[in-house]
């Protein structure tokens, strides 16, 4: 071999090494996947806490599914009486696959229904807790809460996220014309309960006239009648919209009040 090819070879860059198969991880997962949206309910019926806290892998014999890498969904519906009972629980199998992502048969259904669904409602209604719905006027109402419990015995492959080439438009984002409003003016007669650790807060759409368009409770006051006066305080006041670049006003689907708890100055 000559010298000059020697070196050539000697600085060729190496091809690349193929793929390490890792060992699948079997893995657990509940999570919630819908809430009921209805213009009626202000706080509609939610999870009192994370629902992954609620399951664990010990919970199911996931690395004995039907296939050698498996991805399974089981859909949970839950109806939340006005008690925050459960009221009703359903379970089912929406997909399962393999480790090519082909659909697996009735056979591999059929037995992930009997390993996973029917002990999904069991593990809620033990574990679980809700806090049901509200309208405005704070009355209680029976509601649905949709969840999910996913089943994966698949490699996870980390890769760095891509740069979006694309600048994001230039606006301004909508804001309370009195900063005041987020003082929620409580009163006896509301229990709200001022000693709780998180501040109660809602998530508000506003509209590109700066008027609230809907008001829906992401952190609870500690009752009802708090709940829906929060609300209505929130849709009573007024917001410089978010505008565009030219300053025209656009609706803002999502703006988080967050409130402090205080008395009135008036």
């Amino acid at each position: 071999m000559s010298l000059a090819l020697a070196l050539l070879l000697a600085t060729a860059p190496a091809a690349d090494a193929p793929p390490v198969k890792k060992a699948p991880q079997p893995s657990v997962r509940l999570s919630l996947r819908s809430i009921t949206r209805d213009d009626a309910i202000i706080r509609p019926a939610a999870p009192r806490s994370a629902p992954h806290g609620w399951v664990s892998d010990a919970d199911y014999p996931v690395d004995k599914l039907p296939g050698e890498w498996l991805v399974t969904d089981v859909d949970i519906d839950i109806a939340v009486a006005e008690d925050d009972s459960v009221a009703g629980c359903t379970a089912t199998v929406s997909r399962v696959k393999d480790r090519g992502g082909a659909a697996l048969g009735e056979e591999a259904r059929a037995q992930a229904e009997t390993l996973l669904a029917a002990r999904a409602c069991r593990i809620v209604r033990e574990r679980g807790g809700f806090r049901h719905a509200i309208d405005a006027e704070g009355v209680p109402h029976l509601a649905k809460v949709a969840m999910r419990m996913s089943f994966s015995a698949v490699p996870v492959l980390v890769r760095a996220a891509a740069r979006d080439p694309q600048p994001r438009p230039y606006r301004t984002m909508a804001r309370p014309l009195d900063a005041t409003i987020l003082n929620f003016r409580g009163d006896p007669g509301q229990q709200v309960d001022s000693s709780r650790l998180r501040a109660p807060a809602a998530e508000l759409s506003i509209d590109a006239e700066g008027r609230v368009a809907r008001c829906r409770v992401a952190v609870s006051t500690g009752s009802d009648n708090g709940d829906a006066a929060m609300c209505r305080q929130l849709r009573a006041a007024a917001f410089e919209p978010a505008r565009d670049r030219a300053g025209n006003g656009l609706p803002d689907g999502y703006y988080f009040a967050a409130m402090t708890i205080g008395v009135s100055s008036k």
